[in-house]
């Protein structure tokens, strides 16, 4: 079997023991980007209870021709 997955930022714990018990993984690196998913956001807690974390994404505008 494949296990075909797509990167995330600061993965959970099971997420993480699932990988390590793998002995090849393939990122999916075409993968179409869905707005509000754990792919660029993680929750951690501090002292002043529980933070979430977002990583800031940046779209690439598409040129469009003017003709």
């Amino acid at each position: 079997m494949i296990d075909l997955i797509t990167p995330s930022y600061l993965p959970s714990i099971s997420y993480i023991a699932w990988l390590i018990k793998k002995k090849i993984i393939y990122f999916d690196l075409t993968d179409k980007y869905n707005k509000q998913t754990y792919r660029n956001r993680a929750e951690i807690y501090g002292a002043n209870g529980k933070l979430i974390l977002t990583v800031p994404i940046i779209h690439i505008k598409k040129k469009t021709s003017t003709n």
